[in-house]
């Protein structure tokens, strides 16, 4: 459970590095692409043994290098989906997005655990929570935006598009912990992952710097700043995911709600972003469902 938790404060850090970046004048996908980079280096600094997982063929090498292809572009809709929509909208995005592991859990993996009525009713309450979720209160400065740029469907179109990306990236990560690795191939995974993730932001900042844009010393601080923090969220998801068995049935609703309960109370105490009754509802549908997807009601039924 420690793992999930560290992973979840360690989520709810980059979703909070992203909604700085504005203020501090931070170029996202520059700061974006360098992160990759600070994480692979941070990767080999904590386990320089594992360095040898990057030259030398491993069979978990296809996963790690699509969850690493996947990971760069949906940092880039995460880091606008904050600056946009908020930081509590891009987090219930991202973390309900465990419906699509559960499923494959379920389906797939066949793992032991089965879904009850409760459960199918979690899922269910997912999408129209991150519907809620995604309408800005008026008055906000989201709102005003909305009316200047595009409508409510294109502003909705944004969190769902991360929804889809975050939940096939967890599913990948869950697979693979699955199938393929060992407790001792955690840590050098997560290296390659994101020595993948180098890769292509190394390609991006290249083609930028050919067409003569600057890299600021901000968007530098920025990616540093970044990566710290993201190669520890995976590699303590990884290690949680361990501890229950690889059952992302399970794993996922918990860290996800610790995840949305932190964001939401950051959003709150820190941002002070304003939120309308409809996002009230649409956060406690998403708390709710991953209630009973994790099977907590039962717990808090038995208390009365």
């Amino acid at each position: 459970m420690l793992y999930l938790v560290l992973s979840a404060c360690l989520s709810v850090t980059l979703f909070v590095i992203f909604r700085l970046y504005p203020r501090y004048q931070v170029q996202s996908r520059e700061a974006i692409y360098i992160n990759y980079w600070v994480c692979t280096l941070v990767g080999l600094a904590f386990s320089p043994q594992n360095a040898v997982a990057l030259v030398t063929p491993q069979s978990w090498w296809l996963e790690a290098g699509a969850i690493g292809t996947l990971f760069v572009f949906t940092f880039v809709v995460m880091s606008r989906s904050v600056q946009e929509a908020g930081i509590t909208v891009s987090t219930v995005s991202t973390k309900i997005s465990m419906v699509i592991p559960v499923l494959v859990n379920l389906f797939l993996l066949h793992t032991e655990t089965e879904l009850s009525t409760a459960g199918w009713i979690g899922l269910g309450l997912a999408l129209p929570s991150i519907v809620l979720c995604s309408i800005p209160a008026s008055g906000s400065d989201q709102a005003h935006g909305m009316v200047k740029k595009v409508k409510t469907w294109a502003y909705i179109l944004l969190p769902l598009q991360l929804f889809l990306q975050a939940g096939i990236a967890d599913t990948l990560i869950n697979v693979a912990n699955q199938i393929k690795l060992t407790a001792e191939d955690q840590a050098p995974f997560t290296i390659v992952v994101f020595a993948v993730c180098a890769m292509w932001g190394g390609v991006f900042l290249l083609v930028n710097l050919l067409k003569g844009n600057k890299i600021t010393k901000p968007t530098w601080l920025g990616g540093i700043a970044l990566g710290i923090p993201n190669f520890f969220s995976l590699y303590f998801l990884v290690k949680g995911l361990e501890s229950f068995g690889n059952n992302g049935a399970i794993a996922f609703p918990i860290i996800n709600l610790l995840t949305i309960l932190i964001a939401a109370f950051v959003a709150l105490t820190v941002f002070r972003d304003k939120f309308s009754a409809l996002n009230w509802l649409g956060l406690l549908m998403a708390l709710a469902g991953i209630m009973l997807l994790a099977g907590w009601y039962s717990n808090l039924l038995n208390l009365f």
